[in-house]
């Protein structure tokens, strides 16, 4: 029969062992699970394998509510007497609460470990290919020590080792005044982005930031979902998401950000995963794209054939004046709510605060 876990009860763990650490409660064992999560944050940054943090962090608080989990269990459906739904509680508790607690959960979306390569496993030790062998390796020990305590205490102990090194000590800000940027028009807007995109891409943050911002004024920040930067696992196929309701979240179209040259097998690419969706529409914002290097006809009409309609960005002051024009904002402060909600996206996408400053330097 396998172990459900209390979720009610793994959330006042995890929020008691939050206290503890925020209150400097220490210990050995704390100390020594601490240095074990620094190690494998190392081995598995941002957008590579971060998922693998993710999920030491559920089995931490899995074994600190019940000691005889297995820690290798991803679905309680995997046959052992000690299977439990590291899914459920990763989704419920952790996703849920990891934001108000200033943690980094690695994979810090709604679905923590439904990310590559976890999808279709039933156990982590099922994992085999990946090309980050030295942080698979590393969280495997790990987990092989977490399976070998025996009781509740020693296991929280070494959850406040890990909310201890996973929390966020500096986060970024964005504080500008209510009217900033209001002096913007559309050439100008475009200028400066073109400006702040072109100095430092960020890995291509400051360009998706840029784009979910001004969607957001065109269709409501609550209707816009931007994923994270190369995020193969998001659960929605391309950059962006706009909905038509942010309720029923049904998609209205997805958008595919490129600041760089596109090419046609690109464009096919992107279709292929939005059909895979049933979502009709895409917006391909293809920023870069050299002047006689337009033509995507051919991938257009194969597009439509496949049930799905593209239309085509190639500047920013084209999709400054496309959502500028959608806005409910009366007169000119659509500009200026441009600005800001760039800068609220700039945050959420984690660009650096030298980024967000330069941002922050043109508000008027």
């Amino acid at each position: 029969m396998p172990i459900k876990i209390d979720h009610s009860q793994a959330k006042s763990v995890l929020y008691e062992e939050h206290a503890k650490a925020h209150n400097g409660v220490s210990d050995p064992i704390c100390e020594a699970w601490k240095a074990k999560v620094d190690r494998l944050g190392a081995l598995c940054p941002y957008r590579k394998s971060s998922t693998f943090v993710a999920a030491l962090g559920t089995a931490l608080l899995a074994k600190s509510v019940e000691p005889n989990v297995d820690v290798y269990s991803l679905l309680d459906r995997d046959g052992g007497e000690r299977s439990y739904s590291a899914r459920s509680l990763a989704d419920n508790v952790w996703a849920k609460n990891r934001a108000y607690l200033d943690v980094d959960l690695g994979a810090n979306n709604a679905n923590p470990l439904n990310n590559t390569p976890f999808v279709g496993r039933a156990r982590i030790d099922a994992i085999e290919r990946v090309r980050n062998v030295e942080g698979r390796n590393w969280l495997f020990a790990c987990l092989d020590e977490l399976d070998s305590i025996q009781g509740t205490e020693e296991a929280r102990s070494a959850l406040r080792g890990f909310i201890l090194s996973r929390t966020v000590v500096a986060t970024t800000s964005f504080n500008v005044g209510e009217n900033a940027g209001d002096y913007f028009v559309s050439q100008s807007l475009a200028t400066r982005i073109e400006e702040f995109v072109g100095t430092d891409s960020e890995e291509g943050r400051r360009a998706q930031a840029v784009a979910a911002g001004l969607l957001s004024v065109a269709f409501g920040t609550e209707n816009v979902e931007v994923s994270h930067i190369n995020d193969p696992d998001r659960r929605f196929p391309l950059d962006i998401t706009v909905f038509d309701d942010p309720v029923d979240r049904k998609v209205r179209f997805s958008v595919e950000v490129k600041d760089k040259k596109v090419s046609g097998s690109d464009v096919l690419s992107s279709v292929e995963k939005v059909v895979k969706f049933d979502i009709p529409n895409v917006l391909y914002l293809a920023l870069s794209q050299p002047h006689d290097q337009r033509d995507f006809e051919a991938e257009t009409v194969k597009a439509r054939d496949s049930g799905c309609r593209v239309i085509f960005c190639y500047s920013w002051e084209q999709l400054c004046n496309m959502c500028t024009s959608m806005t409910a904002t009366p007169g000119p402060g659509a500009l200026g709510e441009a600005f800001r909600q760039i800068g609220a996206r700039l945050v959420q996408l984690g660009v650096s605060q030298a980024g967000i400053g330069q941002w922050e330097s043109w508000s008027g």
